[in-house]
């Protein structure tokens, strides 16, 4: 089927593909898949695809595994796992508070941020991160006295 006439999960998986401009074969051996199987998912005779196979793709895609879950049809385990998310991001939050009880509590703006964050991709997140360390200011480093030898007498 033409790319154009793609819908649906196989044109996201093609979609994928496209961003990653990966040759299929080297797509589908890094999915752990047969190029064959590749075939029948870009074509969309391939049946609902399991949970393992969205988190490979996933993994291989370089997307957040909710955004897979939605594009495969399967919302119900994606909306699943936004409730798992937040819960983490709610016991973070809670630790946070506990471990540095003199800090300000997280307002709601830095909650979003939080968020957002979590549904990054690995190097997504690794590029933000890069970022945000080159414009905020550094953090004031302890200064140590160096330590002076002692004389033998």
């Amino acid at each position: 089927m033409p790319p154009a006439e793609r819908s649906g999960f196989p044109a996201f998986v093609a979609e994928l593909i496209d961003h990653r401009r990966i040759l299929k074969q080297d797509f589908a051996r890094e999915l752990g898949v047969k190029p064959p199987v590749l075939s029948q998912i870009l074509s969309g005779c391939y049946q609902e695809p399991s949970l393992d196979l969205c988190i490979r793709l996933a993994q291989v895609g370089r997307v957040p595994l909710e955004r897979v879950l939605r594009a495969a049809g399967r919302t119900e385990t994606a909306k699943q796992l936004a409730v798992l998310q937040a819960q983490d991001i709610r016991d973070v939050l809670s630790l946070t508070s506990q471990q540095w009880p003199d800090e300000p509590p997280i307002t709601d703006r830095e909650r979003r941020v939080l968020t957002l964050w979590r549904s990054l991709d690995a190097p997504q997140a690794e590029a933000l991160e890069t970022f945000l360390e080159r414009i905020a200011p550094a953090p004031p480093t302890p200064r140590v006295a160096p330590q002076r030898r002692r004389r033998r007498a």
